[in-house]
């Protein structure tokens, strides 16, 4: 079992032990890969609506890591890396929210790890994070 999956399965324990809905969370990223282009933006958005009720779990955002497992395996082409983007974008949103050197730089591997993905299923490589909508 690599770290990313021992993290993910620690988190999804104590948000599940915390009453959170993690099947309806899970459920939501794996409906992200069968919605039609032109209902993805609102699909995004009910996901981080829902992702943004669940407190941060160690040094993570729940939500990022959902969106980055589902995408580790499920994912493919222009929606696996909008995924990886999305589950960044969450991820240094919680980095940002660190209060301490040490806490920030914690939050920030998961933000490192997403980039590196982010450019690998980049078609042009450069891993470029999508500005985020008002």
């Amino acid at each position: 079992m690599n770290s990313l999956t021992q993290q993910f399965e620690a988190s999804r324990k104590e948000m599940i032990e915390e009453g959170l809905p993690v099947d309806t969370l899970e459920r939501l990223a794996s409906l992200l890969l069968r919605v039609d282009e032109k209902q993805k933006d609102v699909s995004f958005a009910e996901f981080h609506n829902l992702a943004g009720r669940f407190p941060y779990c160690g040094d993570s955002d729940f939500g990022a890591l959902v969106l980055e497992r589902e995408a580790d395996l499920n994912g493919s082409g222009s929606t696996k890396s909008r995924m990886y983007r999305e589950a960044m974008w969450r991820a240094r949103w919680c980095a940002t929210g660190a209060t301490a050197g040490g806490e920030g730089y914690a939050r920030m591997i998961d933000v490192e790890r997403l980039m590196e993905k982010s450019k690998d299923a980049e078609p042009d490589g450069l891993g470029n994070v999508a500005p985020r909508r008002a």
